[in-house]
């Protein structure tokens, strides 16, 4: 699907990616952009991006303990993971009530 900017700003909101400068946003417009042209929803792209956090090692550090802070990257990747299966869920319902006659599709 093409992305409008508007829609941008939601797969944005979405994922939690709201910083207001591009240095403080983890993905680019363009890249958002082109996640949304491989996927039918908003939400579809968002899950997809949410993954690509999760499994990436530059963006989540590992489990660390050190002076007594801890950090724990696999905990923090498990939630992104449920956050975007949600998505996906809610996306499928979605679509699972429209095909079944509703006329307002969200």
């Amino acid at each position: 699907m093409d992305l409008t900017d508007d829609d941008v700003a939601y797969v944005r909101l979405l994922i939690g990616d709201t910083g207001l400068l591009p240095s403080e946003q983890v993905f680019t417009d363009s890249d958002i952009l082109l996640v949304g042209k491989h996927e039918t929803s908003c939400k579809l792209a968002a899950a997809q991006l949410l993954d690509r956090i999760a499994g990436s090692e530059l963006l989540l550090s590992k489990k660390i303990r050190s002076q007594g802070l801890e950090t724990d990257g696999p905990a923090v990747a498990r939630e992104l993971r449920a956050l975007a299966e949600q998505l996906r869920k809610q996306d499928a319902d979605t679509r699972g009530r429209c095909l079944r006659g509703w006329t307002v599709c969200i």
